[in-house]
């Protein structure tokens, strides 16, 4: 009788499990899947993006008393950021305060920024254009060249300056648009603006246009604001087509066109 006993309490130690084991509370399964599946919200979210749709020559000869005009197109979203410097690096100033902001980062926009040489260069000199998209930029250089004849005339270069200075006083009068944005794409219901900057001696004054004629500001999502932007709140599908600025003042006239695309939301 008391091996018997003996016999049963072995076999129940046996049965019991090891006091260093734990047994999981959920059994694995073989074609258990362990694959992290991608977080959703990232695919809708806006990637920056920037790229350089027309760059300027990479180098020019200026003739003597010419004013040169260099064109810098970019395109991006949201809407970029375009400037000009001298050299080839970035200056530690931030871009210039007078560019557009846009709040909206679905924005896609055609920037063009031009750079105005209305003097005599004596010397070659490099100019950069940057253009920034949120977190991604580009940027393009031109190098102008004095003309082959300054220096070959050099003797008489102070009277020549002296000629072309005044010519250049004459020519800086008429008006020229220097920042505008040709295409912009953004979702029904913001707000926009259209830049339309502009150089002049005296001030030039700056109309809007498009297929309905002059913009008046009778239509209260309408506003051209000081500094001759347009702005349009809460664009609608109707809005879409072709818009003009024009600057006028005593000496000439200039303008910029831009085409506005209203884009549905998703």
């Amino acid at each position: 009788m008391n091996a018997l006993m003996i016999l049963a309490v072995l076999i129940f130690g046996l049965a019991l499990p090891h006091p260093g084991y734990c047994r999981p509370l959920i059994e694995e399964e073989d074609d258990m899947d362990n694959a992290i599946e991608p977080d959703s919200s990232r695919k809708n979210e806006v990637q920056d993006w920037v790229k350089i749709t027309k760059a300027p020559p990479q180098k020019y000869v200026q003739k003597l008393g010419e004013s040169i005009e260099v064109e810098c197109e970019i395109m991006g979203s949201p809407a970029p950021f375009v400037e000009w410097f001298e050299g080839r690096y970035p200056p530690d100033n931030e871009f210039e305060s007078n560019l557009i902001m846009e709040g909206s980062p679905s924005a896609i926009v055609r920037a063009k920024k031009v750079l105005k040489i209305d003097y005599q260069i004596e010397y070659e000199r490099t100019f950069t254009c940057r253009g920034r998209s949120g977190s991604k930029q580009v940027f393009s250089t031109t190098t102008v060249y004095p003309s082959p004849e300054l220096k070959q005339r050099s003797a008489y270069t102070e009277m020549y300056q002296a000629q072309l200075n005044h010519q250049s006083r004459l020519s800086a009068n008429k008006p020229k648009i220097i920042y505008s944005h040709p295409l912009h794409i953004d979702v029904v219901g913001s707000n926009i603006v259209l830049p339309c900057h502009v150089v002049g001696t005296p001030r030039p004054q700056i109309q809007w246009v498009n297929s309905d004629g002059y913009i008046r500001e009778e239509n209260p999502r309408y506003k051209v604001l000081p500094n001759g932007d347009l702005l349009i709140s809460s664009i609608k599908w109707e809005d879409m087509g072709a818009y003009k600025c024009i600057a006028k003042n005593s000496h000439g006239k200039d303008s910029a066109d831009a085409f506005i695309y209203p884009a549905l939301k998703e």
